[in-house]
């Protein structure tokens, strides 16, 4: 890649209220200005509201994005593949709802939906002819939706502050009303976490 260099600064701003005993409100803006393509700006907000013993309701909205790196947009010595300097940032717009509850002192279930509106994406094509190189471009958007279902037990018995997990995601990805290639429908997760001390 030919030599640059890149500025960045960023500013955050986060706020909580605890709108009743029960019920609070969390809301954070970030801003990011890079040299080599204009800012962003992502909001995020979470309502959480503890309407019954042990049990708690989350509703969370969060943007964020993924600058182009630097061979993404400078590449140029290679034949198969270069970079474009007219790349836009990846957006995604996250919401989710959440339910979660502790069935005894030591373990804790929770459910999730959750819907991604990613933007702007950044893929390679082949514009004309099968010999012409590959091209980086801002492919357009897709859409993945899902439900998490996890469980947490603490190992207080044995370590403080140690667990086991488990958790199993579906989720439905497309752009275009095309499954997304490399996006697992099923996937899960077994594991412990142990803190000696």
């Amino acid at each position: 890649i030919k030599e640059v260099y890149r500025q960045i600064w960023a500013i955050y701003v986060q706020d909580k209220w605890d709108i009743t005993y029960n019920l609070g409100l969390t809301i954070g803006v970030r801003h990011d200005h890079y040299s080599d393509f204009e800012g962003t700006t992502n909001p995020r907000i979470g309502l959480v509201w503890n309407f019954m013993e042990d049990t708690t309701l989350k509703l969370l909205y969060g943007q964020a994005f993924r600058a182009p790196s630097f061979v993404e947009l400078y590449s140029a010595n290679n034949s198969t593949l270069i970079g474009n300097p007219s790349l836009k940032p990846e957006l995604i717009r996250t919401y989710e709802v959440g339910l979660s509850h502790k069935f005894v002192d030591n373990v804790n279930v929770n459910v999730n939906y959750f819907f991604n509106v990613l933007r702007d994406s950044i893929d390679v094509v082949q514009k004309n002819a099968p010999t012409d190189p590959f091209v980086f471009e801002n492919l357009g958007g897709s859409n993945i939706q899902g439900v998490e279902f996890e469980v947490k037990a603490g190992l207080t018995r044995f370590f403080n502050g140690s667990y086991v997990f488990a958790n199993y995601t579906y989720q439905d990805a497309e752009s275009k009303g095309d499954p997304l290639p490399d996006v697992p429908k099923h996937k899960g997760n077994i594991g412990i976490n142990i803190k000696p001390c």
